[in-house]
């Protein structure tokens, strides 16, 4: 049985959660660049949650969170967004930081 856009988003936030606490156990043992790369994990999953539970559909392939929220506008004016969008280039950019 296929799951609710709820259920997906439940889903997501649970794995959100789980990945802070691993970013939480890494800066308490001094693992820095791990905690930078699980930071960014949980803000992606969470803004896919929050695009499955807006929009009803699967979020995009990406692990860019400004890819995934640029139709966020539907739910939250833009010069709100604004101050979030250079916050999420910089955890992309641990991301891509972490896996090379």
């Amino acid at each position: 049985m296929a799951l609710t856009n709820d259920e997906k988003y439940f889903k997501w936030l649970e794995v959100a959660q789980k990945d802070l606490e691993t970013a939480e156990f890494m800066l308490k043992n001094g693992r820095y660049s791990y905690v930078a790369f699980m930071c960014q994990q949980a803000v992606e999953k969470l803004s896919k949650g929050i695009f499955v539970y807006t929009f009803g559909k699967e979020a995009p392939f990406t692990h860019n969170v400004n890819t995934v929220l640029k139709d966020i506008k539907t739910i939250v004016n833009d010069e709100q967004y604004k101050d979030f969008r250079s916050l999420f280039n910089h955890l992309t950019s641990c991301y891509i930081i972490r896996k090379v």
